[in-house]
């Protein structure tokens, strides 16, 4: 009856921790990001009576004899299934679609640090005062490639993890106009004399815009002039342009104007044709901008920040980075979502999304908890249940046990 009594306490302790994770899992039901643990059980060890034999002349063989010593948690383990996803609004919310963690970091500066990196599938993330991305729930910051704020040129540094910081990007400097593309049709039917124009503004080194208008007109067979003149007239250049009988240009593809302000403008003319029909011409490809402050940010899904200035450019700013592991179960629950490197669960695999099994970002998104309450539910009922039954054990081998105690008195 003791061992009765100790088998009914191990499934007491079981099932109690059991209804301990359950419970958990219920709270956590509108959690971003949230990851389900589930409880598998072992029994313990046996303690055999009899080894059995083997079958001898004319009787079988028999089976050995063991009585067991209750039961006991074997695993406590996270579920990393997908979640569902939930658009949220807000531009810098993200989810990831597929594999992988958001990588985050205390401000110590340790970037790399296990003790001081933390990894998440919850995306609730915003800009702080410092234009840092951050973690709304703890403010540690989001990681990632950053471009250089002071080259419009430069692409996103993939080799250098570092935190991810919009403020250099909030304001778009000047850049001049440099060249130009005029593509579209000066008519084969028109007549010497016959003019077609074009316009297009360009900006100087500090950002000013200036109207340029061309001026086509037909001189010959396959020949036409050009000149262009800024808004107050200023002669800005000259050229001519030759078509061949098959209405492509020949000579004078290339020219360059001299504005007033100082810089020069190179035009390609090789978009342009005489065929028959109307004259069209627009100004295809102007280069340079003028100072431009940030209007929207959005995030692809291979983890690309984009910055959206007013006047209609877009740069590519920042990408968010994502982690994957070997044995994502290995993983340690820090609470806040978070988790930390595991003994078990192998080196950060650290890199873009989209890459080496890594998954999608989507933005304005969320990705809520992936517990199931109905799951939960049933395991709620199987817990209580199996709570209920073991006590019932332990206070029927006592009332036996008693019943032995009060032999002698009968």
């Amino acid at each position: 009856m003791i061992t009765a009594m100790l088998n009914g306490v191990t499934g007491i302790n079981s099932f109690n921790q059991w209804l301990d994770v359950v419970s958990n899992n219920l709270a956590n039901i509108s959690t971003t990001g949230y990851k389900e643990s589930r409880v598998t059980f072992r029994d313990i060890h046996d303690r055999t009576l009899t080894l059995g034999s083997s079958p001898k002349g004319v009787v079988g063989g028999i089976n050995p004899e063991q009585v067991g010593f209750g039961a006991s948690v074997a695993s406590i383990s996270k579920v990393f299934t997908q979640g569902d996803l939930m658009l949220s609004g807000n531009k810098t919310d993200l989810a990831i679609e597929g594999n992988g963690f958001f990588v985050l970091a205390d401000n110590s500066g340790k970037i790399g640090n296990p003790d001081h990196t933390f990894y998440s599938r919850a995306g609730a993330f915003d800009i702080d005062s410092d234009g840092n991305l951050v973690d709304t729930n703890t403010g540690y910051f989001v990681l990632g490639y950053m471009a250089n704020p002071d080259d419009l040129n430069s692409s996103i540094d993939t080799g250098k993890l570092t935190q991810i910081n919009i403020k250099k990007f909030g304001t778009l400097s000047p850049k001049a106009t440099s060249s130009t593309e005029i593509s579209g049709n000066l008519s084969a039917q028109a007549k010497v004399g016959e003019v077609a124009n074009v316009g297009f503004s360009t900006y100087d080194s500090q950002g000013v815009s200036h109207n340029v208008q061309m001026v086509f007109k037909k001189d010959g067979d396959n020949s036409w002039t050009w000149e262009a003149k800024d808004s107050n007239g200023n002669s800005l250049g000259t050229g001519s342009l030759a078509f061949g009988t098959d209405g492509k240009l020949t000579s004078g593809t290339t020219s360059t104007l001299s504005l007033a302000s100082g810089n020069s403008i190179n035009i390609d003319f090789s978009g342009v044709s005489q065929f028959g029909g109307p004259a069209y011409l627009n100004a295809s490809y102007v280069d340079g901008h003028g100072a431009g402050g940030m209007v929207d940010i959005s995030v692809g899904r291979d983890g690309i920040v984009n910055m959206d200035y007013n006047d209609g450019s877009q740069r590519e700013i920042a990408q968010v980075a994502l982690s994957n592991f070997a044995n994502p179960g290995g993983l340690i629950s820090m609470g806040d979502t978070l988790f930390k490197e595991g003994i078990n669960s192998g080196k950060p695999l650290i890199g873009s999304p989209g890459t080496d099994s890594r998954g999608a970002v989507l933005g304005s998104t969320l990705e809520m908890s992936n517990v199931n309450p109905a799951n939960e539910m049933v395991n709620l009922i199987l817990a209580q249940r199996g709570y209920q039954i073991n006590s019932k054990v332990i206070t029927t081998a006592d009332s036996i046990v008693q019943d032995a105690l009060n032999l002698p008195r009968r």
